[in-house]
């Protein structure tokens, strides 16, 4: 199965990967590495993140980052809306 990122989830992953190459240029690839990795599992467990904020999602906790995914099930696909802080204030809706 595939995991499908959104135009959204892409760009914010850039910007994730810009800020903390511009801090701290050796976690970017560790960084990107564990994003990776946790959705890697979303392929095979496409319901494992938990009830999401916004309805009829749910949420990726990365691990040992401050991220957190919200996607949704389409098709039994899951479907990355976006890459947020889990510190910043979220959007409204997804």
């Amino acid at each position: 199965m595939r995991i499908v990122w959104s135009p959204l989830a892409r760009g914010d992953l850039r910007h994730v990967e810009a800020y903390i190459r511009k801090h701290d240029p050796r976690a970017t690839r560790e960084t990107a590495r564990k994003i990776k990795q946790a959705t890697r599992r979303l392929a095979d467990f496409p319901a494992s993140g938990r009830p999401g904020r916004w309805p009829n999602t749910r949420e990726l906790v990365v691990p040992d980052t401050p991220y957190i995914l919200p996607y949704c099930v389409k098709d039994d696909e899951p479907w990355i809306i976006a890459v947020l802080h889990a510190a910043k204030k979220w959007p409204e809706s997804g």
